[in-house]
């Protein structure tokens, strides 16, 4: 009965997403920067590239994500912290998300276009590294902003919410 219920069913049969354990999916969780690029990788539409990696501090070889940090980073949809980490664990922000999305967009040669236009009223928040992202991906209505009329930048993304957003781009 939850609203991203359809594209949650529709991510887990295509083998992009999975639940957190014992059957649960806890659609209204966090989902952290690791996790996300997982099921960027997930989609297979982007293959390695040969951006060189650093090692992050914080980024076990053995780690469970260790292999799509270093996908997404090679490809150039992710980037590091700035401070020699990834943050794997962190949750990812609705702004990292779109500058994530939006550089895999652009590496798998999906073209998007504009379909409204988007005015937030919190749109001085968004970190200007995003604010492109942010535009382009809210135009095009892969995601969108909260109802009271905020974009909410810095708040987490949540579980369903990333899997309406990848739904919306398979969609294109």
């Amino acid at each position: 009965g939850h609203w991203a219920e359809k594209d949650i069913e529709r991510l887990a049969s295509e083998g992009i997403i999975s639940g957190v354990g014992e059957g649960r999916f806890e659609p209204n969780g966090q989902i952290t920067r690791a996790q996300f690029a997982q099921l960027l990788m997930n989609m297979n539409l982007v293959p390695s590239g040969d951006i060189e990696v650093p090692q992050f501090r914080d980024v076990n070889p053995d780690a469970w994500y260790s292999e799509a940090v270093t996908w997404a980073v090679s490809c150039g949809a992710a980037k590091g912290m700035g401070d020699g980490t990834f943050a794997p664990d962190a949750p990812i922000t609705r702004e990292q998300m779109a500058a994530m999305m939006n550089r895999f967009l652009k590496l798998a040669g999906i073209e998007i276009t504009a379909v409204t236009e988007k005015d937030f009223t919190d749109e001085s928040a968004i970190s200007d590294w995003a604010a492109a992202d942010v535009k382009t991906l809210t135009e095009a209505g892969i995601i969108n902003g909260r109802d009271d009329g905020r974009f909410d930048p810095e708040n987490d993304m949540t579980r369903a919410e990333s899997a309406a957003v990848i739904c919306r781009v398979l969609d294109i």
